[in-house]
């Protein structure tokens, strides 16, 4: 009975002293961790890079609304081209065949060219 006291006890002890040492009672700093998340402009021209080369518009289309209005937090100027861009692709979804001249087209005038 002893035996099994003094295991108990020990089990106790360093259950405690583990939750101790990983619950932050060391008093660790918060920090902020910044992930590389791309930006909406440059989503926007890999997507339509996808439908130059003959990528089938699928899900994406349902994030082309936050995906213009953080652009124009970027560039106002792009983002209207993408916004009058991607609103035609949209318009073309029923008759796919032109998507892939339509993002060529968006992609050159975003370059600038």
């Amino acid at each position: 009975m002893q035996l099994i006291s003094r295991n108990w006890f020990l089990t106790l002890l360093l259950a405690l002293l583990a939750m101790g040492m990983g619950c932050g009672l060391g008093g660790g700093q918060e920090q902020t961790i910044k992930t590389d998340q791309p930006a909406a402009i440059e989503m926007a021209k890999t997507i339509l890079q996808g439908y130059a080369d003959g990528k089938p518009v699928e899900s994406e289309v349902m994030r082309f609304d936050q995906i213009i209005e953080d652009a124009k937090e970027e560039d106002a100027e792009k983002a209207a081209i993408l916004e009058r861009g991607l609103r035609e692709i949209e318009g073309m979804m029923k008759k796919p065949a032109g998507i892939p001249k339509k993002a060529k087209e968006i992609l050159a005038e975003l370059e600038g060219g």
